[in-house]
């Protein structure tokens, strides 16, 4: 997260002497909205592996690109009429999540900006865990469901492609529109990682079909658990490296000349895809994303008319006797648009996928 206070805003010393009161809540509250600004700039950026863009839409069809070959004709025959065909409805869920500070008169006469300080980052902390924490059941939740919108009505969310009926189009070397099925179990466990039974040639290769080659630059990237970081680094193909095309950052690794950071530590290369081992990864699954397509996610935010705020924010101040209460409200909803960017593995025995503890819907 970001590294400025909000004493630092305010440019007054910040030391245990300093006083809310002191300073006064009018100006400690606009400079919280300021911080909280820089906070909502850091989640967008350690989450833009995931999520594309913001969006008002609730529900909209998502189109593919061309697909097949030209048509053979003779010196006077005409081509028949084609148009670009291919799409899948998605929608997307809109849900409100909040937070609150209470203290009592006497707290506040007696807090200071350091105290404070640590108050809101503790929502902040908490804001970025519920945002990780929405993105890994969007992208781990292999079962299509129902969202009861208050104002749309009954919306039918997708989930990446899990074998639903909706055709996709053919992968490299084909020509046949088919389903896809990008959830999937290793059929052994992770002590069994080999160079026979490697989970990392197969994520790869089933985005290497999906979106191309690398050619000289590796576009893929491949999430995995801790416990499984000893085995991919004992794997013959993994190349572990100091690059200098890699960024390090304090919340993300990011790879330079590509559009997106990269969760956990970037540890090295395997089977053309970068590997990063992220503490936040269930564990024993693996999570494969094309670096240079679409992303999966998309995030529905409140319509603009609406004039609700974007983002975390500091919504209501109260000193109502004998409570100063500060309320916290962030309302989103996440739901997979691209359903091809994105191919989980679940590294284990038990006879198919199984959604990781805690991330249904």
């Amino acid at each position: 997260m970001t590294v400025q206070t909000i004493a630092g805003i305010l440019g007054i010393q910040d030391s245990e002497r300093t006083y809310v009161e002191g300073v006064g809540q009018r100006q400690v509250f606009e400079a919280t909205q300021e911080y909280v600004a820089m906070i909502n700039e850091d989640l967008a950026r350690v989450t833009s592996l995931f999520i594309e863009r913001t969006t008002e839409d609730h529900k909209f069809r998502y189109y593919l690109p061309a697909d097949g070959e030209l048509q053979k004709v003779s010196e006077l025959g005409r081509p028949g009429e084609r148009k670009v065909t291919g799409s899948w409805d998605v929608a997307l869920p809109l849900e409100g999540f909040g937070d609150a500070l209470g203290t009592s008169r006497i707290d506040l006469a007696y807090m200071t900006l350091a105290d404070y300080q640590r108050h809101v980052e503790g929502i902040a902390l908490r804001a970025q865990n519920t945002l990780r924490k929405e993105i890994m059941r969007t992208i781990f939740d292999n079962v299509n469901y129902n969202f009861p919108d208050k104002i749309r009505g009954t919306l039918a969310i997708k989930s990446l492609a899990n074998q639903d009926g909706t055709l996709y189009p053919a992968l490299a070397g084909g020509v046949t529109a088919a389903e896809a099925q990008h959830f999937s179990e290793s059929g052994y466990i992770v002590s069994a990682i080999t160079d026979t039974n490697n989970p990392i040639k197969t994520v790869s290769r089933a985005l290497r079909a999906r979106f191309g080659a690398n050619g000289a630059t590796r576009r893929r990237v491949i999430m995995i658990a801790s416990g499984m970081q000893d085995y991919v680094e004992a794997l013959t193909d993994f190349e572990q490296v100091s690059d200098p095309n890699i960024a390090r950052g304090a919340n993300a690794n990011s790879v330079l000349n590509l559009p997106a950071a990269i969760p956990g530590e970037v540890i090295g290369y395997c089977n053309e895809a970068f590997i990063s081992v992220w503490d936040w990864m269930p564990a024993t699954y693996g999570l494969g994303i094309d670096l240079l397509a679409e992303k999966p996610i998309q995030m529905r935010v409140d319509p603009g008319f609406t004039s609700l705020p974007r983002g975390l924010t500091l919504v209501t101040e109260s000193d109502e006797f004998p409570l100063s209460k500060s309320d916290w409200q962030w309302r989103f909803g996440l739901g997979v648009v691209n359903r091809l960017n994105g191919y989980v593995m679940e590294v284990a025995n038990g006879g198919g996928y199984t959604v990781p503890t805690g991330y249904s819907h």
